[in-house]
């Protein structure tokens, strides 16, 4: 039985020896040159001040210090950059501090749930959090791991020099792996970051399984180089490849093996385009491999892991399988449509229409000529005799010629259609912007972080063109249902044409992981209600912060991540008079606070004490509204702000004030009423005492004959007689 699903435990000479290794050279990236800073140990908080430490600038996050000074290079990944880091208390314990930008959309939610993994194969997660980076000036969000590893098992001349015989690479190599996939497939964590230069010795000889690095200081794929992708996901850009699957790790994970059987480089020269041409032409595997000589068995493995279908490549069930000795049945290849006769295209001939798809992508103008001559539409009905494929050739021609689409809009969207129906395996080209249906958020989340035009992507979905690649794709009907239903969410948010932030509430909705890219937040990392809090509560004690905390972005990141929250003050935040918003504003920070569990912002609180003025005319009373703003402003030197919109929206207070104020209005119109009565009677002042006289006796009169008329019926009634 394979050792794929359980995690082999060290003997304790193993540890020993491993301790030994570890503690035998020190390595100079840690030969900090004075003692950390004893002031550090109060770093509990999600944000420490700068620090001096010597002539150095450092970070600190709970009780560990990190030197800003001191690159680790072999442990970067991708745009986020590697630091030595120490323990505040002195033990002497190695670590490195991965160092992300929000712009980078690091996975900081799955932060704990990579903790819980486990395994001893994967670098150890020390701590997490946002930390203020001196030398930038503003948050970053950090990733702590234990740095007791040793080297990456590529050098530099991008060969292995393993030196493991086949039942080591096995053992060291092939098993820890496999059994790493198994534990991060069983949480639905994929790793996307695996490739040789992130794997790394796990002691100073080479004689211990291997440690897998990073993955979560970026974007899934984001930094993985287009080699180690399949095609659709190496024709993307960096953020726009998707979150990764279990099929991505393993395809990633067999282009590495390759990489580390090999004696020669097939690929040296290549660029990734042209590497990307050889793999829709020929396969990965002959791509990658070509005239590699390898054993029989790593080529069937070879083969399994990296079949560009992914509903055809290896799962870990046959990677346990295979451990056990088994005769694995190869996995069919791709069947290409092939012309009869080639179709030429800016003077190249093309045979296959999955290798002339992406061309056709890359030249919008010359595809639309060959579209608008109908030399295309001719090719694909004649060279190949397929009804199916002439049909969706037909189909994607009629999407784009939307009656609602300006001409360029048309272009676009015709030339996206064909090029999934001449290559389903490719992402969506569109506009300039490549990425994959399920890649749509994050590579919105990176151009909304740059500044650019988001607008590229809402008309993607309002055309439906990332539901269709997401039916050509082989993936199950559920993912499928579950995509098409995501994006279903977007349009209709869309289509609230009085809504100012429906791409950024998209945005959120379709990247999770995406921290907050409000204008306020510049130099803030906020991810959480938490750190919204601390962000807004450092941003009024600088001063000239003003009650309106809640802008367009804060608005849509909250109403994907405290929905219910949102939903409860959205419409105080919509109206135009500005001391609703303002109430709007503290009611939701309060619920915020309590939330987060945070007891004081005084900061905040100031600024809302300052600006209430306004807020408190809900109130009629002028005692209780007194006494209201005396109470709030109490609560204000608290920096309690559930105290204070308690205070101000107390709704039995409100409803009692209301009724108060009602029986009021009622006395003063029957007041006013009889006032205006009189002053009508006073008009003429000459008959103004004798017209109440001849009433006043008139009265009398009816009062006296009232009475009469009483006793005479009872007496009658009674058989007395009065006179």
């Amino acid at each position: 039985m394979s050792e794929i699903n359980k995690n082999p435990e060290q003997t304790p000479q193993e540890k020993a020896d491993k301790t030994q290794e570890n503690a035998a050279a020190p390595d100079p990236a840690f030969d900090i040159t004075s003692d950390p800073d004893p002031a550090s140990k109060d770093s509990e908080k999600l944000k420490d001040d700068v620090r001096s430490h010597g002539q150095q600038a450092v970070a600190h996050l709970d009780g560990i210090t990190i030197y800003p000074s001191k690159r680790l290079p072999q442990f970067d990944n991708g745009e986020s950059l590697a630091y030595a880091a120490v323990e505040a208390r002195g033990s002497g314990r190695k670590y490195a501090a991965i160092i992300a930008d929000k712009g980078h959309l690091p996975r900081w939610a799955s932060a704990d749930n990579y903790d819980s993994l486990a395994d001893a194969s994967l670098l150890r997660l020390i701590s997490h959090g946002v930390v203020f980076w001196p030398s930038d000036g503003k948050q970053k969000y950090a990733f702590i791991y234990d740095a007791s590893v040793g080297d990456c098992i590529i050098s530099e001349n991008g060969m292995s020099n393993h030196g493991w015989r086949q039942t080591e690479i096995n053992d060291f190599l092939i098993t820890p792996m496999a059994r790493i996939l198994k534990t991060m497939s069983d949480r639905g964590f994929p790793h996307g970051s695996i490739r040789p230069d992130n794997i790394f010795y796990s002691g100073r000889n080479k004689n211990h399984p291997i440690m897998l690095g990073d993955c979560l200081s970026v974007f899934p794929q984001s930094s993985q180089p287009a080699l180690f992708l399949s095609v659709e996901k190496a024709s993307a850009e960096p953020f726009g490849r998707g979150g990764g699957s279990l099929a991505d790790d393993i395809y990633a994970f067999g282009v590495s093996l390759a990489l580390i059987l090999r004696k020669h480089d097939e690929l040296e020269g290549l660029s990734d385009k042209e590497i990307l041409q050889q793999k829709i032409e020929y396969g990965s595997y002959v791509a990658i491999v070509g005239n590699e000589r390898l054993q029989t068995r790593y080529v069937e493995l070879l083969r399994g892991l990296m079949h560009d279908d992914p509903s055809q490549r290896w799962t870990l069930d046959d990677i346990d399988s295979w451990l056990d000795g088994s005769r694995m049945t190869p996995p069919a290849l791709i069947r290409r449509k092939k012309a009869n006769r080639p179709f030429v295209f800016r003077g190249k001939k093309y045979l296959f229409p999955d290798a002339l798809a992406l061309e056709l992508a890359e030249n919008v103008a010359d595809t639309l000529k060959a579209v608008e001559g109908g030399e295309l539409e001719q090719w694909i009905d004649k060279a190949f005799n397929d009804k199916d494929f002439s049909e969706s050739y037909a189909a994607a021609i009629e999407r784009g010629s939307s009656g609602a689409l300006s001409s360029k809009d048309s272009a676009d969207v015709t030339v996206a259609n064909i090029v999934l129906a001449l290559n389903p395996m490719l992402p969506v080209f569109f506009k300039g912007r490549v990425f994959t249906y399920d890649g749509v958020g994050g590579i919105l989340a990176r151009t909304c972080f740059e500044g650019g035009d988001t607008s590229v992507f809402g008309l993607a979905l309002q055309q439906n063109i990332l539901d269709l690649a997401a039916s050509m794709k082989t993936i199950s009907q559920n993912e499928v249902l579950a995509m098409i239903k995501s994006f279903d969410v977007c349009r209709t948010i869309l289509r609230q044409r009085k809504s100012l932030n429906s791409i950024e509430k998209c945005m959120y909705h379709l990247c999770r992981t995406a921290p907050c890219f409000s204008d306020q937040f510049k130099n803030y990392f906020v991810c959480d209600a938490g750190s919204c809090l601390e962000s807004f509560e450092d941003l009024s004690a600088k001063g000239g912060q003003i009650a309106l905390f809640m802008d367009q972005h804060c608005i849509a990141f909250f109403s994907v991540h405290e929905k219910r929250l949102i939903e409860r003050v959205a419409y105080d935040l919509g109206q135009p008079d500005k001391d609703k918003q303002i109430a709007g504003n503290l009611r939701f920070l309060a619920m915020l606070q309590k939330k987060a569990g945070i007891l004081s912002l005084p900061a905040i609180a100031k600024v809302f004490k300052d600006s209430l003025a306004g807020v408190y005319t809900v109130y009629n009373n002028i005692k209780l509204r007194e006494q209201i703003v005396d109470s709030v402003q109490k609560e204000a030197e608290r920096g309690n702000l559930v105290g204070m919109s308690f205070l101000i929206d107390n709704h039995a207070a409100r409803q009692r004030d209301n009724k108060a104020f009602q029986l009021a209005k009622r006395e003063y119109k029957i007041l006013q009423y009889e006032y205006d009565q009189y002053n009508r009677k006073l008009v003429n002042k000459s008959t103004y005492g004798v017209a109440n006289g001849q009433e006043t006796a008139s009265l009398i009169s009816w009062v006296i004959a009232t009475i009469i008329t009483v006793m005479s019926v009872f007496a009658f009634v009674s058989g007395y007689r009065i006179f």
